[in-house]
């Protein structure tokens, strides 16, 4: 294997780890957000701490949605970027191209 097929690979990491770079905020502020609205609601409602746990428990799996879905989204992304850079070192014009002609 030469030394451009070992960078190809590499370049799909670098996509996906600069969008699954936002998550990293993303779910402390849901957890956060959750706990100031189940602690409100718990109080005005008197159930405390009933709402605040369902809160958090929803906060935590709406936050692994989010991030599953980003992953499999950047995965997705970085493996039509690799079969990209696969093809045009083939010398094979790219996908959208042939149905446009065949048009």
């Amino acid at each position: 294997m030469d030394d451009d097929n070992r960078r190809l690979p590499l370049a799909g990491l670098a996509v996906m780890g600069a969008n699954l770079g936002g998550l990293g905020c993303t779910i402390p502020i849901l957890l956060i957000a959750a706990i100031f609205a189940g602690r409100a609601l718990d109080r005005w409602l008197g159930t405390q701490p009933w709402i605040l746990l369902a809160l958090l428990l929803l906060a935590v799996v709406l936050g692994l949605v989010i991030m599953v879905s980003s992953a499999l989204q950047s995965a997705q992304a970085a493996q039509r970027q690799y079969q990209q850079r696969i093809e045009e070192k083939a010398g094979r014009l790219p996908r959208h191209t042939d149905r446009e002609e065949d048009d």
